[in-house]
């Protein structure tokens, strides 16, 4: 059994992340939301200042980052974690100018 701990979960988001480099806009809202999602369809509650509500057509589990979450199946930590970092980026991205 491989025991896998919230540094590796979290290095490993990182990692999928980065294979989308030319929207930064896009691909942090696109990993936000299927961080919510995922969360919801694992029942893993997502905190209530995202302010998110899944919409009522369920997950988008056809998206690139849901099925890399799925691959990947971090736990809650360690998403907390990485969303808390996309948040702070998304903040930087719209205070430069570059949200659409």
């Amino acid at each position: 059994m491989t025991v896998k701990n919230i540094d590796t979960d979290y290095q490993d988001l990182k990692f999928e992340y980065r294979m989308n480099p030319s929207d930064s806009w896009g691909n942090c809202m696109q990993w936000l939301f299927s961080i919510a999602d995922y969360m919801t369809d694992k029942g893993i509650c997502v905190p209530d200042q995202w302010q998110f509500r899944q919409g009522i057509s369920g997950s988008d589990t056809d998206q690139y980052e849901y099925q890399s979450l799925q691959e990947l199946n971090p736990d809650s930590e360690s998403l907390e974690k990485f969303a808390a970092l996309l948040w702070r980026l998304s903040r930087i991205l719209k205070a430069m100018g570059k949200d659409y």
